[in-house]
């Protein structure tokens, strides 16, 4: 038998802080792909690979919302960040592999340029890296024997990314994904934030 009494004041006061909590979060989210520039006209865009114009469909949808705080690799700051501190040894390859690992709530790559393959591929070896990614694959190669889809992506899956098929020519379906991911992410990295107090 259900119990249809309302909530007691505790329970509805624990369900506001909860929420609060979860709204005042501010996500971190490292978004990997082909290269794209925030200044590109819609004449430049006419030019652009479809991956590169999702990423900045993605770009725009995230910024849209007010928590989540998005990384590019092409932001100047991680070449700086790797000069300052590993002087002959900088490399944006090292920077960016230490902000997914410590700094980033969420990873969301479109594997689809050499960068962004190179990326993927450094990156799936880490489960800490994996457990927080989200690769959206395009979905003509789905089927295709290939080393990234039977190694990268597999070895990406065993350690806990999602991999989900999408048309790189569908804003919708890039989207859509995305969001559902972060959403996973927002309720994981509440949950967690209550019991590593």
């Amino acid at each position: 038998m259900t119990n249809k009494k309302p909530f007691t004041r505790p329970i509805a006061v624990a369900d506001l802080k909860l929420a609060a909590q979860k709204a005042s979060k501010i996500l971190t989210v490292f978004l990997a792909g082909p290269y794209i520039e925030r200044g590109w006209s819609d004449e430049d865009k006419l030019s652009k690979p479809s991956a590169a114009l999702r990423r900045m469909d993605l770009l725009n949808s995230l910024e849209a919302k007010n928590n989540f705080e998005v990384v590019l690799g092409e932001h100047r700051g991680v070449i700086d960040i790797g000069r300052r501190n590993f002087r002959n040894y900088a490399s944006p390859a090292i920077t960016e592999l230490d902000l997914v690992k410590t700094k980033c709530d969420a990873v969301i790559i479109l594997p689809s340029s050499p960068g962004s393959f190179c990326e993927l591929g450094t990156w799936v070896i880490y489960e800490e890296v994996c457990k927080k990614m989200l690769i959206l694959a395009d979905k003509r190669f789905s089927k295709d024997i290939s080393y990234i889809r039977l190694g990268a992506y597999k070895t990406a899956a065993d350690h806990g990314a999602i991999i989900k098929w999408v048309d790189y020519d569908s804003t919708d379906s890039v989207v859509r994904a995305a969001q559902r991911f972060m959403t996973e992410i927002s309720d994981r990295v509440t949950a967690r934030s209550i019991l590593s107090v």
